[in-house]
């Protein structure tokens, strides 16, 4: 396919580098800095502005990288052009963006896949197919704690976007996820410790109804090890017949009636894992295996979490998102 990058930080980075190791085409580029464009397009071609690249024509796919608050924009652009998109998380500023990007992409008849990427990890993915098969009974509890040390550099821009956005929300995700359940209600606390615009801590309780919970805690820590993608996830599961407890990337353990296991967990490129079933997907013409509509699930809990931590944690319902 022929695939172009918008934004070119680290992750617009590592898409054309998995993309052309799939054996995909990297044709164009776009970034503001135009010099990054260039590095990522490696001979394709390069633009500051994505308008430009989406006008050149020529293109299957985007990968949106840019930062969040472009993500309504460029998509709402590509399906103007009748471009594919894969967006990286989280799906908007606001979920009123969110829906109006779906709406757009569906009325276009063009696929939008996201970039939830944790979902292919091995621990995840296990822990989900053995609740799935049935191990520890029907689960009712999830617990996920992930912090990780302040971004640096050019990318301290996370933190002005918030936690809730820029990590918490693959927790929301692997809640619902794992639990096979939507969510209901929330409540939630934010702190700011680290100066910066956005919440770099957050406190988020999930209900999902039937008397299904999900309990999220995590953020920034100025002193914190630098654990980033490997050490910075500990999660149970718990079920009516045992449960599950896991760490990023490399501890599966499971207690039941029988026992515990500990699981083995082989180890597996969740960026390309995600982007190849993407793009197969979108080759058979399928639906992709994480869309759109998945990333606005999450944006609805950030928008309830964001509306309970504003009334001190009180109970915030969480709005229709499809």
């Amino acid at each position: 396919m022929r695939i172009a990058i918008i934004g070119c930080g680290m992750i617009g980075r590592i898409h054309a580098d998995r993309l052309a190791a799939l054996g995909h085409e990297i044709v164009a580029a776009s970034d503001p800095d135009l010099e990054r464009a260039r590095t990522v397009a490696a001979g394709g071609a390069a633009y500051q502005g994505h308008r430009d690249l989406l006008r050149a024509g020529g293109i299957h796919v985007a990968c949106i990288c840019s930062p969040t608050p472009h993500h309504h924009g460029a998509v709402m652009d590509c399906a103007a052009a009748g471009v594919h998109v894969f967006l990286e998380k989280p799906m908007a500023v606001t979920l009123d963006e969110g829906r109006e990007m779906a709406a757009a992409m569906e009325a276009a008849g063009l696929a939008l896949g996201f970039g939830f990427k944790m979902r292919f990890e091995t621990v995840f993915a296990t822990a989900r197919r053995l609740i799935a098969e049935g191990l520890i009974g029907r689960p009712r509890y999830a617990t996920f704690s992930f912090y990780q040390p302040t971004p640096p550099g050019e990318r301290i821009w996370y933190a002005d976007i918030g936690v809730l956005r820029d990590m918490l929300v693959h927790m929301i995700d692997l809640a619902g996820w794992v639990l096979d359940a939507d969510p209901c209600a929330v409540r939630a606390r934010t702190d700011r410790e680290i100066g910066r615009a956005g919440e770099d801590k957050a406190f988020i309780d999930i209900n999902f109804g039937e008397r299904v919970e999900a309990r999220i805690q995590g953020g920034y820590l100025a002193d914190y090890p630098d654990v980033a993608g490997r050490e910075d996830v500990v999660f149970q599961i718990v079920g009516e017949r045992g449960y599950v407890l896991g760490k990023r990337s490399d501890l599966l353990l499971t207690v039941t009636a029988d026992g515990s296991r500990t699981h083995a967990l082989a180890p597996v490129d969740a960026f390309a894992a995600e982007l190849k079933a993407f793009t197969e997907a979108l080759a058979a013409r399928e639906s992709p295996p994480v869309t759109g509509r998945d990333g606005l699930r999450a944006q609805a809990v950030i928008d309830a979490a964001e509306r309970s931590a504003a009334a001190d944690g009180a109970e915030a319902r969480v709005p229709q998102w499809q």
